[in-house]
């Protein structure tokens, strides 16, 4: 299913046959046709085996720091759920969760957020901070799941007021990026939190491990409102930002709507996994309020039982880059949010870019096989 068949061990000159056409070199590094290196995991690093994917079973032989930054939208709960799972399980350790303005505005994105760590899922160890810098986008929010992010169901659940740390979201930031090592940030909003940090302190996106980003479109069409759909909602929501983030890390990968448009979820597996949890009657109204909303927008039919569920591929792809084909790329971003290929060096910068899953079954197994901790 993975679409790799090669006779093993990989001889030069073997085409694996996949979207760039990977080459194994001389010298046995696996490289695309137009000459970058497949590496982090892509094809390499025990990825690949006996001539196929691994078959994507939970495995990390390493706990990493993980920071997420999120709009709180319904996409991002599952996203955050998984990586919550994660952390229950001593696989990653999540050091917090900054929130900023983009799908709700920045104190619904707080509240919302807070209530769904620690009201929904009852994970009380990981902290929550607020944005000071993403207020001024409040009045170009969408609210395209509702003005709670989740259809309605959050808001529902509870009438509790969370307290705002001292800290402000890019403060927690700045210091989480000086005094930790191996960060990794899942970027699941609008880019202004970092865009605010790399302000504050030049250069200190550059000590982050990786940044994953779910953001931008490439070859699909945009879907923020704000800029006429030219471009993707969270690229959109803060062009300055997203040029800003991809100019100020060498460790970019960013998983753009290409991939999270075309590899869905289907719904009932995921229901069916939380039949019996205490959270069933929230994630089923979530998940209608989420194809209610799709079907309003023409994203799909009202019959269609797959679901974009975008920001969790962010979370996919960070547990198992090989089940998905990784390319780098040179992009520049414009003040829209408008992504340019093949930018020069002064304008952009060399970006991975996740264009597609390589195996659509597995991604959506590995992600039920997650809510069994934490349901």
């Amino acid at each position: 299913s993975s679409g790799i068949n090669a006779e093993w061990p990989l001889r030069p000159g073997t085409n694996l046959n996949l979207r760039s056409g990977i080459m194994v070199e001389t010298n046995g590094i696996l490289s695309t046709d137009n000459g970058h290196a497949v590496s982090n995991g892509t094809v390499s690093n025990g990825a690949v085996s006996n001539g196929a994917v691994s078959n994507g079973a939970e495995k990390r032989d390493v706990v990493d720091n993980v920071v997420i930054d999120t709009d709180c939208g319904v996409d991002d709960m599952f996203c955050i759920a998984n990586f919550l799972s994660l952390h229950k399980k001593n696989k990653c350790k999540l050091l917090g969760i900054t929130t900023v303005c983009g799908n709700i505005p920045t104190e619904s994105a707080f509240q919302n957020t807070c209530k769904m760590v620690k009201d929904v899922f009852g994970v009380a160890d990981v902290p929550v901070f607020k944005s000071s810098s993403s207020a001024f986008n409040d009045p170009h929010c969408s609210l395209f799941y509702g003005e709670d992010g989740h259809c309605g169901v959050l808001k529902s659940l509870s009438d509790t007021v969370h307290k705002q740390p001292a800290a402000s979201a890019e403060q927690f930031l700045v210091e989480t990026l000086k005094t930790k090592a191996d960060v990794t940030i899942i970027a699941i909003g609008p880019l202004t939190n970092l865009h605010a940090v790399e302000k504050m302190s030049p250069g200190i996106l550059g000590r982050a491990k990786s940044i994953i980003i779910m953001g931008g479109n490439i070859e699909e069409e945009g879907n923020c409102p704000k800029t006429n759909f030219t471009s993707e909602y969270n690229f959109g929501m803060d062009g300055e930002a997203a040029a800003c983030v991809l100019r100020s890390s060498p460790n970019v990968c960013l998983v753009p709507l290409d991939v999270t448009s075309n590899v869905r979820f289907d719904m009932e597996n995921i229901l069916g996994k939380t039949k019996t949890a205490k959270q069933k009657e929230f994630f089923s109204k979530v998940m209608a309020g989420m194809l209610a909303a799709m079907v309003q927008e023409g994203e799909c039919g009202a019959d269609e039982r797959h679901l974009n569920i975008h920001d969790l591929h962010c979370f996919t792809y960070y547990l198992h880059p090989e089940l998905y084909l990784v390319e780098q790329e040179k992009l520049a971003v414009d003040q829209n949010g408008v992504i340019t290929r093949n930018a020069p060096v002064s304008s952009g910068n060399s970006v991975k870019v996740v264009w597609s899953g390589r195996d659509s079954n597995r991604i959506e197994t590995l992600v039920t096989l997650m809510f069994d901790n934490l349901l």
